[in-house]
């Protein structure tokens, strides 16, 4: 949300926190004016509570969910086969600006230790893994990042693929900062400050830009 107000939560380098620019107050102030204003969010639900958003949104309890991607579409169709006749896929709600400005992107990498008595069995596994991609898109939707499930025959097997490989290119991969797992807990306590206790976003991030910054060294 922060980038497609025009901004960000870090430097393109990772080195430097920008938690209370502009951009990310109007996002989390956004936020926080969907539970208190607008009341169009239930904060005890989702993200900031305990609750999973992919059982909220398949019991009916939420009309929407921006939790997810291909992969939930066989989650849905599995287990819970009346919101599957009815769903759909949208973009990422945006603001109100010219911005193409897409959702996080990220990947997965296959590793086997130095220290794993089984190494040449696990290499073994993570090779019947890939040699699987295809299965694993058109069964699960599952995209293992290879470029063989990408052809026409499979992806109209992905009910309302378009959509997620229309946005690909409006994406943004993490940015690549150190001490990831304290910073996320950083912004999280922000959010939750404005988002469940009302505080204004622009001094919940303040004092967590005074959190992070130490962190980015």
């Amino acid at each position: 949300m922060a980038r497609q107000a025009g901004g960000g939560l870090f430097s393109e380098d990772g080195k430097k926190a920008m938690l209370n620019s502009p951009s990310a107050i109007k996002a989390l102030q956004t936020w926080a004016d969907m539970v208190h204003v607008s009341k169009i969010n239930d904060p005890a639900l989702g993200p900031t509570a305990s609750t999973d958003n992919t059982n909220l949104f398949g019991d009916g309890t939420a009309s929407m969910t921006n939790v997810g991607g291909s992969w939930l579409t066989a989650i849905l169709q599995q287990t819970y086969p009346k919101v599957y006749k009815d769903y759909n896929v949208g973009p990422e709600p945006r603001f109100n600006t010219k911005l193409k400005i897409g959702s996080d992107m990220y990947g997965f990498g296959l590793f086997v230790t130095k220290a794993s008595k089984n190494q040449a069995a696990a290499w073994q596994f993570a090779r019947f893994l890939v040699d699987h991609g295809n299965d694993y898109f058109s069964g699960a939707g599952i995209w293992l990042g290879d470029k063989a499930p990408l052809n026409p025959k499979l992806t109209a097997t992905l009910k309302k693929w378009n959509v997620f490989e229309s946005t690909f290119a409006e994406g943004s991969f993490l940015p690549p900062v150190t001490n990831y797992n304290q910073l996320a807990n950083i912004i999280e306590r922000a959010i939750e400050r404005s988002v469940l206790n009302g505080q204004s976003a622009k001094s919940s991030l303040d004092q967590a830009q005074q959190e992070a910054q130490p962190l980015m060294q």
